[in-house]
């Protein structure tokens, strides 16, 4: 990859090639990276890289572990690896999985329960098939580490393993399942200080500020406009990056929409059914959610 200098037509003359467009400064013969000099003769840094071992590498003089075409140092502090593949599209279409099978189950849930004499049991009964649903399902939806996101390329390097690229945003893998319950919850009709609880006592991992925006994203978003929700509120976005273990590069590629998405259980109504009172009958076990193994 060339300076990007202009020479004269006809000639020869060349200057060393730079890695990643980095521009040749003329006084000294060197790239000037933010926070150090790097040389194209040598191959690498004259200085040591002023972040140390945190970079990643045990040379602080080399340039992204020697791995240019997978890596990128635009500061000069370390070389971080390709994030994992876009998946905008498929989360959209992941999503409206969702919010069909919660319009299923709601009819389901209203039926069981119609209007009757008694409001006070109906709606308390309504609730009560809500929340186990929600309370059975929201568990299981453990993308990570049960599906792995990859397409060719993406990610490369140690650094950036389980993550995706959401909305120009890299973040790790396990946020995926936070979201699609967020938005599940949302679905069902639960405010957001609902939601937040749930998933703080219903099996949403340690409840991490990283956990928290995603869960918040998936209740907050608009799956025609799923990005919108980043844009609209900073401290979302500037959150759930936080789970991927550094800043990586956004992958080119992006896995496929139309495949691999996840098995809903198919809820009868054995699953919601209690009697009035409480005398008799236990709700019979809810199947188990089928999450996709490879998403390419």
């Amino acid at each position: 990859m060339r300076d990007g200098s202009d020479f004269s037509p006809g000639t020869n003359r060349s200057r060393p090639s730079f890695p990643q467009g980095l521009k040749l400064t003329d006084v000294t013969g060197l790239a000037h990276v933010r926070n150090r000099d790097y040389s194209a003769s040598l191959g690498r840094f004259i200085e040591r890289d002023p972040i140390g071992f945190d970079a990643g590498d045990n040379n602080w003089y080399r340039f992204v572990g020697n791995r240019p075409g997978t890596r990128i140092d635009p500061l000069g502090l370390c070389g971080k690896g390709t994030c994992g593949p876009d998946i905008v599209d498929w989360l959209a279409a992941e999503l409206a999985i969702v919010d069909k099978w919660v319009a299923v189950t709601e009819k389901l849930v209203i039926d069981t329960y119609p209007w009757g004499i008694d409001p006070q049991y109906w709606v308390a009964a309504r609730l009560a098939a809500r929340i186990t649903v929600l309370g059975k399902v929201a568990p299981q939806l453990e993308y990570f580490p049960k599906t792995l996101f990859s397409t060719e390329g993406c990610p490369a390097g140690p650094e950036c393993v389980d993550t995706v690229t959401l909305c120009g945003m890299c973040i790790h893998t396990s946020e995926i399942g936070n979201i699609v319950f967020g938005r599940m919850s949302k679905a069902f009709g639960f405010s957001l200080f609902v939601t937040h609880l749930a998933a703080k006592r219903g099996g949403r991992g340690d409840y991490t500020p990283q956990d928290r925006a995603a869960v918040e994203a998936g209740w907050s978003l608009d799956v025609s406009a799923l990005c919108n929700v980043f844009k609209s509120t900073p401290s979302i976005a500037a959150d759930i990056v936080k789970g991927a273990d550094g800043p990586c590069a956004p992958c080119a590629g992006a896995v496929d929409s139309k495949a691999n998405h996840v098995t809903l259980p198919t809820i009868v109504r054995g699953n919601i059914w209690t009697r009035p009172g409480g005398g008799g009958g236990n709700p019979t076990p809810i199947d188990p959610v089928v999450l996709p193994k490879g998403v390419q």
